[in-house]
């Protein structure tokens, strides 16, 4: 009996793992090729803004100082706090990251490099 609960256990500890990797990874999967996208929760999770091209943009209201991680396919961004006039992050292309703790909900305009 104890060893059939045991067995039971671990197989549910490997399982629930996988799935919570899988889950990261499909966050991040979201983003449409050539895109850059930012997303509101870590692991590419929440809402999620397309960055529609290059140069300097705005974020909408919805999504502003809430950037929690990003993804970039071809081109590198930098994130920005207009209130403080400072680069707060940078990103390089082909990159699905979680932004650093200095970084996260910091930011208010991105720049996408061309």
């Amino acid at each position: 009996m104890r060893r059939a609960l045991a067995i039971g256990l671990a197989l549910a500890f490997v399982v629930g793992g996988n799935a919570a990797a899988h889950a990261a990874v499909a966050g991040y999967e979201t983003c449409p090729a050539g895109k850059v996208c930012v997303y509101e929760r870590w692991h590419g999770t929440g809402p999620r803004w397309d960055v529609p091209g290059c140069g300097w943009w705005e974020l909408p209201s919805w999504i502003r100082n809430e950037v929690s991680s990003v993804r970039t396919h071809g081109n590198a961004m930098s994130l920005l706090d207009v209130a403080n006039g400072e680069i707060v992050g940078r990103v390089r292309a082909h990159t699905a990251t979680n932004l650093a703790s200095w970084e996260n909900e910091r930011a208010d305009k991105v720049h996408v490099e061309c």
